[in-house]
């Protein structure tokens, strides 16, 4: 089946306008199949938006949502516009970067973490946004794989420290 707008309808997260998992499921297992046909790598990350409870019960539902959408921003401004980006859970976001190794994935990697110390730099006043991150890296002349299968091998690690979370 080819992924289209039509099939996929407008299933985007109501919080911060990216795809909701759903709609990244359908649309990854059909990049993943396209990689596996023309023996092309895929990188797939994953981003976990750390504390997110410490931040709804310092500022509220509003410091929550705006964590949820201003991560949601930095992904957006990072990435290419073939990369495909949806929030899949909560507090965990998924980046899937089609035709990209490891290597080039270090890049996307270092242009979030960039993105996310300058916004923490110019809001001081408020509280810092922290992440966790994972990843995987698709060799199709090796793996045979499911987005499902990608999901659990680049899932986030160990917590990030609380310190330094507001201000």
């Amino acid at each position: 089946m080819a992924v289209t707008s039509r099939n996929l309808g407008t299933s985007r997260d109501p919080q911060t306008g990216l795809l909701n998992e759903e709609v990244f499921r359908a649309v990854a297992e059909h990049v993943v199949r396209q990689a596996l046909r023309y023996q092309e790598c895929l990188t797939l990350i994953c981003y976990e938006l750390q504390h997110l409870r410490e931040i709804n019960q310092a500022f509220g539902r509003r410091g929550y949502d705006e964590a949820l959408l201003e991560f949601a921003e930095i992904l957006r401004g990072a990435l290419r516009k073939s990369d495909v980006v949806a929030r899949v859970g909560e507090d965990l976001y998924a980046v899937l970067l089609p035709r990209t190794s490891s290597a080039q994935a270090d890049v996307v990697v270092k242009h979030v973490s960039t993105a996310l110390s300058e916004r923490n730099d110019q809001k001081t006043d408020t509280f810092r946004l922290v992440i966790r991150t994972g990843r995987t890296t698709m060799d199709p002349s090796v793996e045979r794989a499911s987005i499902t299968q990608l999901l659990d091998e680049a899932e986030p690690g160990q917590p990030a420290p609380r310190a330094r979370l507001f201000g």
